[in-house]
């Protein structure tokens, strides 16, 4: 009765009053009967109402290239559409299966999209943007961690630096006007830096309208293909149809990052049928994620705390209160639920439960919490009113852990898609070749291996074309930026002009599809040429003089192809590398030298690509590589150094 009549129970240090002490432990046992009640009524394993989209999914094989050996498709391919903006369009980046299931795992939590204001960095609503939308919560299951795996080995940007997934739905009429995606304000800035490149996945067709247009792109369209089909908004400039799977990157910023005003874009109104997209915005640091004005660090998950119940969203009611029928939580936009019934569908249950603790953790602050009944009131909840969501928190934690349903029955394409890799197609009108794919190695430092991204011939040409011009190499001097000979490289070498020839150019295109980075940016080729016995000492190929800096900026990446194999001996090696590699296929068939760190074995046609740079443009200690010194055979490469500016 003391406590109806809005009493304390007190609570002592070391002494422990029996009376007391077993009040408290019969409301954690009620509390702890309710819950469980609750846990076995509403988060007992339901039947799967995507069941027969998740056996889909099962069979499906999604990938350029397995790296299980499971196959190859050849429907995937990327498309150079534009460099200014620099516009890609990835072909069939996600599967009919994968589409669908994106947007029945969103259908149920739609809302009015929202824009950025550019003076608070708040959402608001308004007329520019009449779509409905809802955020997916980072890494929210094995799918989407797959496919944003997948956005970071095709774009070169790692996960961390990506907001959540977003997707949106745009009816007939609906629509999103001319904008750009980097920010004006300096609020959004301070939780990843600007926004660097968004990949825009289409995970539906549209009948007539909904293209996505950049009205300020530099060119003339109206000559392309499939210009007549295109919408009155769509012929507003440079525009995409959507396609269901398929993904437009485009980069907000410059190669030396600044703002790119050509990144302007907009949704054209559907005119007839619906539109269903998925969005992922890329940072230039790693994105931190934004509850409600508490910041969290995505790498620091574990054992956060809540420092302000304003995190804590409120669902507002007809009448400005809040209802406790629901509960939205203020994590990447996610709604959570609007009631048991909802959270039952709700396939995350790993996410409600996080946001349950810290919506207890922030009441047993002595914060308040308004409900609703007749009349609206706010009241400071008792010790005990704490000690009874204690104990449901504690419950709930017991019945996620122990009543969640299991693994879904399909692993087995998580498993494959997991290790996907994306393709490319030569835009030089070499094909699509089944024999080419992209696979990730590193991301301190970003490094990633074009397998077959030369053919045999082209190898071999390039070859024949230095050989009667080589010259020992030399390095460049940090004080005075001229070349001077140096006992650590010890190859001989020569460079070709760019564009020398169709052939070279060809090449020089190809690079430049592959990277992002336009071809202007790039210095010549250098073919280089290693007998037994020579190397190149461990270096950075970032500048430390100004001199070179001044001539295009920095060096930003480098490409390394391969002309030749190497019987032994020779690797590209990464001594500051950051992991354990000697697990890795084929540790044991490396040199000494090569056992050294992250290392690559020479194969004639495949190139090397690495970023001195990180995504913010700041050099990369970690990019440190060397060529190991040949015990066996010759070794023959090919250099492509690009810049933050033209060259």
């Amino acid at each position: 009765m003391a406590v109806s009549k809005g009493k304390y129970i007190k609570f002592q240090g070391r002494k422990w009053s029996t009376f007391k002490l077993s009040k408290i432990i019969m409301v954690f046992l009620l509390a702890l009967g309710v819950s469980m009640f609750i846990a076995f009524r509403f988060f007992s394993p339901p039947e799967s109402s995507h069941s027969e989209l998740l056996h889909r999914l099962a069979s499906v094989q999604h990938s350029a290239v397995h790296s299980d050996g499971l196959g190859k498709r050849e429907d995937q391919w990327v498309e150079i559409i534009s460099w200014e903006p620099r516009a890609f369009v990835y072909h069939n980046f996600l599967s009919k299966e994968e589409c669908l299931y994106l947007i029945s795992l969103a259908k149920p939590y739609m809302e009015k999209s929202s824009v950025v204001d550019n003076k608070t960095g708040k959402n608001i609503d308004s007329r520019a943007r009449t779509s409905s939308g809802m955020f997916l919560r980072r890494g929210q299951n094995k799918i989407v961690s797959n496919i944003e795996k997948r956005i970071a080995d095709f774009t070169f940007i790692p996960v961390e630096h990506g907001e959540a997934l977003q997707i949106l739905h745009y009816e007939v009429g609906q629509k999103y006007d001319a904008h750009y995606d980097f920010f004006a304000d300096e609020f959004n800035i301070k939780h990843g830096g600007q926004r660097i490149a968004t990949l825009l996945m289409y995970l539906s067709d549209v009948e007539e309208g909904g293209e996505t247009v950049f009205p300020a792109a530099e060119g003339n369209f109206s000559s392309l293909p499939g210009w007549n089909e295109r919408s009155e908004c769509g012929k507003g400039g440079l525009s995409l149809k959507p396609k269901m799977g398929d993904a437009l990157l485009f980069w907000s910023m410059r190669p030396d990052n600044t703002l790119d005003p050509t990144s302007m874009h907009g949704s054209c109104p559907v005119i007839r049928g619906n539109k269903w997209s998925c969005t992922k915005w890329m940072h230039t640091l790693p994105y931190q994620v934004i509850v409600g004005t508490f910041v969290i660090d995505p790498t620091k998950e574990a054992g956060r705390v809540i420092k302000d119940d304003t995190s804590v969203g409120k669902l507002s009611s007809p009448t400005g209160g809040t209802s406790m029928s629901g509960l939205r939580y203020g994590l990447d936009g996610t709604t959570i639920a609007y009631d048991f019934t909802d959270v039952a569908a709700y396939r995350n249950r790993g996410l409600i439960l996080l946001k349950l603790i810290r919506s207890l953790m922030a009441v047993s602050k002595g914060k308040y919490i308004k409900f609703q009944a007749r009349k609206w009131s706010t009241f400071k909840l008792s010790k005990i009113i704490m000690a009874f969501l204690l104990a449901l928190g504690v419950s709930m934690l017991i019945a996620f852990r122990f009543f969640s349903p299991p693994e879904s029955s399909h692993s087995n394409l998580l498993h494959r898609v997991a290790s996907v890799q994306h393709r490319a197609v030569h835009s030089d009108g070499l094909g699509k070749r089944g024999d080419q794919w992209v696979e990730f190695i590193s991301w301190e430092p970003r490094a990633f291996v074009y397998h077959n991204f030369l053919s045999k011939e082209e190898c071999l040409y390039l070859i024949s074309l230095a050989k009667p011009y080589m010259k020992k190499s030399t390095v460049v001097d940090n004080k005075t930026g001229k070349s001077i000979d140096s006992r650590v490289r010890t190859s001989s070498g020569m460079f070709l002009k760019r564009g020398q020839n169709k052939i070279v150019s060809n090449i020089e295109k190809r690079i430049a599809d592959f990277t992002f980075i336009p071809v202007e940016h790039g210095e010549a080729l250098q073919i280089l040429h290693y007998e037994v016995g020579q190397k190149y000492d461990a270096h950075h190929d970032y500048f430390a003089d100004e001199f070179n800096i001044k001539q295009g900026g920095q060096r930003m990446a480098t490409l390394l192809m391969y002309l030749s194999d190497v019987e032994e001996g020779g690797e590209t090696v990464f001594p500051a590398a950051e992991g354990n590699f000697s697990s890795l296929p084929g540790w044991n068939e490396l040199s000494e030298c090569g056992k050294g760190g992250l290392s690559v074995k020479p194969k004639m046609g495949d190139a090397l690509l690495f970023w001195s740079m990180k995504p913010d443009n700041t050099v990369d200690p970690t990019s440190l590589h060397g060529a190991c010194p040949v015990i066996r055979g010759n070794k023959w490469s090919c250099t492509k150094w690009m810049r933050v500016n033209e060259y």
